[in-house]
């Protein structure tokens, strides 16, 4: 598998891996639920950090928050995306397209 990416992030999906069954839907989901799809899109930090901080998080932890939800909204289809599975010790690769890989 050839894979060419400009940008390379670490997603985590969920606490414990919470998330992670969704990679069987070909489905790439995180923990940010308390930010709406409205606001996300939007990737106005500063809301989304303010609107973090009023749910009783860190203005720290809002921040780095704030920056991932911005990095996968804004993100184009050279990121390449990668997650560790909470219970083995695979490595999940996406890009724009999906899916690309296991290692």
């Amino acid at each position: 598998m050839k894979v060419s990416a400009t940008t390379v992030r670490y997603i985590k999906l969920g606490a414990g891996g919470r998330w992670e069954n969704s990679l069987d839907r070909a489905e790439l989901h995180f923990g940010y639920g308390s930010v709406s799809h409205e606001l996300a899109v939007d990737c106005n930090r500063a809301k989304i950090i303010a609107h973090l901080i009023a749910l009783g998080g860190s203005p720290q932890a809002a921040g780095r928050d704030a920056q991932e939800v911005a990095d996968f909204y804004e993100l184009d289809e050279r990121c390449l995306w990668n997650h560790v599975r909470a219970r083995s010790f695979v490595v999940d690769v996406y890009g724009a397209r999906g899916h690309l890989g296991q290692t």
